[in-house]
């Protein structure tokens, strides 16, 4: 019995771990200008993370934690396209500005 409860507590690490490094990983992501993001290794390190998590929903299944790190995953795995674009530098102030402007913002100097 010690022995499971043990194994329970270790998974529960293991989720909040999980679930920590996502948020600040993606926060840190999300603040960095587009062409010092290496997406690659953003990809690499998301896969890696929907794997324990899906390793993990094995043994604890339906989960919440879980299931909202996996969610979490997978919406930024959907940015793949457009990240990868914004990161090869192709978008000059002028593709900036058209941007800026679908999404009802301005683009401030400098920014």
């Amino acid at each position: 019995l010690i022995g499971a409860v043990e194994a329970l507590f270790e998974s529960r690490k293991s989720v909040w771990s999980i679930s920590e490094e996502l948020t600040l990983h993606c926060a840190d992501w999300l603040k960095k200008p587009f062409l010092q993001l290496d997406v690659a290794h953003v990809f690499r390190s998301l896969i890696a993370w929907d794997a324990q998590a899906c390793g993990l929903l094995k043994k604890m299944k339906n989960d919440g934690v879980l299931l909202s790190i996996r969610s979490r995953i997978d919406s930024f795995l959907r940015l793949d396209s457009i990240l990868r674009q914004l990161a090869a530098g192709f978008y000059n102030e002028y593709h900036w500005r058209l941007l800026f402007a679908g999404l009802g913002r301005r683009l401030a100097p400098g920014q």
